[in-house]
């Protein structure tokens, strides 16, 4: 089957995302309310916040995300706890 295709491989990087990819992130995150006090940003600095502070990367934007939510807040608190 390679040589049908002359050999040439395509690498694709799925965990950077396009422009397109990261509008759609910051309409699921303003949806489902997980924005929490960046919903206070206009959607371009958010898109901004998505492209410069994580790097245009899907793992990021999730991490990102939860560093900045209440869940995290109260597993830090359940794991002090202990």
């Amino acid at each position: 089957m390679l040589d049908n295709m002359g050999g040439v491989f395509l690498e694709i990087d799925l965990n950077v995302l396009t422009d397109d990819e990261l509008i759609s992130w910051d309409h699921i995150l303003e949806r489902w309310g997980l924005w929490e006090d960046k919903i206070e940003l206009t959607s371009a600095e958010r898109f901004r916040f998505l492209k410069d502070h994580c790097g245009t990367e899907n793992r990021a934007i999730v991490l990102a995300q939860f560093r900045s939510s209440r869940l995290s807040d109260k597993i830090i608190t359940w794991l002090i706890s202990l």
